[in-house]
């Protein structure tokens, strides 16, 4: 990882502190979205030009356009239904990329961690009851070891929302080491 510059980091600082009063919302309070948009600004440093602009005034720019963009997409409740060519034969709303996809983002608006989505183990399904507990230790083992940094991704996924191919190659590859993490603990060799 490569080290920022501690004055970058305080510029970064002072223009999440200053944004986020005026960008909370919802379930997104004033820390949430504190957070948020230190992380876009470190993710952003790359991309300033010295020669265009102050790195106070890039990062304003940045972080607000960028806040508003999450704000925007959080806050969307209207169902593409409404202004689907299909709305009245489509019955089936699983088969609707629009709606599941719209579904999935809306699911995020309400607060979860990780270990309650072990509610979306199917108990009628003919698994046993040790599928069943396995299934939940694995959802604990992933909540306990998944990096934050990826939770958002695996959220998403989970839920079936489309994640860009970069990021769901790295979720997987990092949910593969975990299991197999597990499954080395599970099964030591003698």
């Amino acid at each position: 990882m490569k080290k920022i510059d501690p004055s970058k980091l305080r510029k970064i600082d002072e223009v999440a502190k200053a944004m986020a009063p005026s960008f909370a919302f919802g379930i997104y309070d004033e820390d949430d979205i504190y957070q948020e948009a230190v992380i876009l600004g470190i993710e952003c440093l790359d991309r300033h030009d010295p020669s265009k602009s102050q790195l106070k005034t890039f990062l304003y720019t940045h972080i607000r356009n960028r806040l508003i963009n999450l704000k925007r997409k959080k806050l969307r409740t209207r169902s593409p239904c409404i202004s689907c060519v299909n709305k009245d034969i489509c019955d089936d709303k699983t088969s609707c990329k629009a709606f599941t996809s719209w579904e999935g983002k809306q699911k995020l608006l309400s607060p979860t961690v990780l270990s309650d989505r072990s509610s979306i183990i199917d108990k009628n399904s003919s698994d046993s009851q040790l599928d069943l507990l396995i299934k939940k230790e694995l959802f604990e083992i992933v909540d306990k070891k998944l990096p934050v940094e990826y939770r958002k991704d695996y959220m998403l996924f989970i839920d079936g929302v489309s994640i860009p191919k970069k990021q769901r190659l790295k979720l997987i590859e990092i949910l593969s080491e975990i299991l197999k993490e597990w499954q080395d603990e599970e099964n030591p060799a003698n």
